[in-house]
């Protein structure tokens, strides 16, 4: 692997690793907020629509990857460009952090995922993947009242970064 790969894997692993704890962080903020309930969200927004939507695995999303039992799916998005083509998804899941983290550090490997790159801390897990032309990363992060949330994004390779 490429030191410029390394970097990027790296920077990568960062960038998600940030956005996943401010995410973390700020869904704890409504949380507590018994003024925000369902009827004034609706109200306010636009998009309040949308909440009722079931939210589907895209197809595109990788058959053999691991979901964790009882996992909610509550959100998933895809993006295409010219040098990205990939998908992301979210998931609840009713569990402690070490349970979820475990599952997945032992089922990327069974399903020919190679672990590139690891970042722990006593609230998240964040890990780099590898397999063929996929590439991804898989965040897990606990919340409170034994809820971990678990965002993955994964990808054809991206191209190298011309210097």
């Amino acid at each position: 692997m490429t030191k410029v790969k390394l970097y990027v894997i790296a920077g990568a692993i960062l960038i998600v690793g940030a956005g996943f704890l401010t995410f973390i962080n700020s869904t704890k903020r409504y949380k507590g907020d018994a003024a925000v309930n369902k009827a004034d969200f609706e109200e306010k927004n636009d998009f309040a629509s949308q909440i009722e939507e079931e939210v589907v695995l895209p197809s595109e999303f990788p058959q053999d990857f691991p979901i964790y039992p009882e996992a909610k799916l509550e959100n998933s998005y895809q993006s295409k460009g010219e040098e990205v083509n990939a998908v992301s998804v979210i998931w609840l899941v009713p569990e402690t952090l070490e349970k979820v983290s475990s599952f997945y550090k032992r089922e990327l490997e069974d399903t020919g995922r190679r672990v590139v790159a690891t970042f722990e801390d006593e609230n998240s897990v964040t890990m780099s993947f590898e397999k063929g032309q996929e590439e991804g990363f898989i965040g897990i992060g606990s919340e409170e009242g034994n809820v971990v949330i678990v965002s993955v994004t994964i990808g054809e390779s991206f191209k190298e970064p011309s210097i």
